[in-house]
């Protein structure tokens, strides 16, 4: 038997009465079958609903998993309540089936489970605002994969603070002396600064910030783009909640 800590980012009703799990846990995505999760007498109903954060015992089978027990631990209860959040954390589970956990040591491991379960508890406290939270997730998740930006300063004299564009391509800060013929996003200061500290400070920290409503707009341009860049995917998941923004 094998026992995890998982999130469920992926639910398929079946029409035996089970569901298909996918579960994201610290060392990567499981699927996992359930039987009969959607008959009333079912024990596992609540932990293995979408974005129900649990502790699961599941067997090896021919086919995968198959869940024995499941106990919730969290279940974000508000996201069923905004469809705009259930739709950013279905975005967020999205990049995450198609991209995977990114770097696999002992000093990264659970930092991508770490980093969805934080954004969750924003947009189920609802005390920071749906933009911010989107774009928070896609700059760390970026590092994460292995896409961390280069943000010391201009990439060729070290200019550190003012003046300074941001390169999607290449993840560079340059300066205008060097900018050339290269395009990119021109940083405002809180913007510069955002980006910094949500890619270089603690996890659990990366959040605590404020911007502009202007600023605010700035950074999702940049963190949206610049995450899809680099995966090269532009999933349903974001043009629907696009759409509702």
């Amino acid at each position: 038997m094998i026992t995890k800590n998982g999130l469920i980012i992926g639910v398929t009703e079946l029409e035996d009465k089970g569901r298909y799990l996918r579960v994201l846990t610290a060392d990567g995505v499981h699927e996992v079958y359930v039987r009969g999760a959607k008959k009333i007498t079912s024990k596992n109903n609540a932990g293995t609903e979408i974005f129900c954060f649990s502790k699961l015992c599941a067997t090896p089978g021919k086919n995968g998993l198959v869940l024995d027990s499941s106990e919730p631990a969290r279940q974000f209860y508000n996201l069923r309540f905004d469809i705009k959040k259930l739709a950013l954390a279905n975005y967020f589970a999205e990049v995450i089936i198609h991209n995977g956990i990114g770097i696999d040591s002992d000093e990264k491991k659970g930092e991508t489970l770490n980093l969805f379960l934080l954004c969750l508890h924003y947009l189920d406290a609802g005390n920071r605002e749906t933009a911010l939270i989107k774009s928070v997730f896609e700059l760390r998740y970026a590092c994460e994969i292995g896409f961390m930006p280069r943000l010391i300063g201009c990439d060729v004299c070290h200019k550190y603070d003012e003046g300074l564009t941001f390169i999607l391509q290449s993840g560079k800060l340059l300066c205008a002396e060097h900018l050339r013929e290269n395009k990119g996003y021109p940083l405002s200061p809180a913007v510069l600064h955002a980006i910094r500290f949500v890619c270089l400070s603690e996890l659990k920290k990366i959040c605590d910030f404020k911007l502009s409503n202007e600023a605010e707009r700035e950074l999702a341009v940049i963190s949206e783009n610049y995450l899809t860049c680099h995966t090269e995917k532009h999933l349903k998941s974001l043009s629907y909640y696009n759409r509702l923004s």
